[in-house]
């Protein structure tokens, strides 16, 4: 079978640009407790938060405010990888479900990626919610 080829058209809008500039990452790294380790940068004029670049996560700012401080994990940041979104424009129900996946894989020596998942899913935007998407 073929592999699939990365969709890039104008079904995934990127979203607004970023508000947040190189100055408001040193507020946001004391108001969050964000260790110093993290390297954090904001995007140039031109750029949208998605626009990140290999080994990079994008996380919106409200997604820190309710206390979000985990680990992306790696299926969700394949699949966001793969479409050119960020993985908060996942709901929180498809986390759930590929983060089940993920576990129930290493539970029982599979590996699952991309492929498998559109094997059984296909992600589809929200009517009600403009650039966020679920399976």
């Amino acid at each position: 079978m073929p592999p699939l080829r990365r969709l890039r058209s104008c079904f995934f809008d990127d979203g607004p640009h970023s508000e947040i500039r190189e100055g408001d990452l040193a507020n946001m790294r004391r108001k969050y407790a964000i260790h110093p380790s993290v390297g954090m940068r904001s995007p140039t004029d031109f750029k949208r938060a998605p626009d990140g670049g290999a080994g990079e996560v994008v996380v919106y700012e409200a997604y820190l405010e309710p206390g979000f401080r985990g680990v992306i994990p790696s299926l969700i940041g394949e699949v966001s990888s793969f479409f050119g979104f960020c993985p908060s424009q996942l709901t929180p129900l498809t986390w759930r479900t590929l983060m089940a996946i993920q576990i129930l894989g290493k539970l029982h020596g599979f590996s699952f990626g991309v492929h498998e998942i559109l094997y059984s899913y296909y992600f589809a935007p929200l009517m009600n919610k403009p650039k966020f998407y679920h399976l």
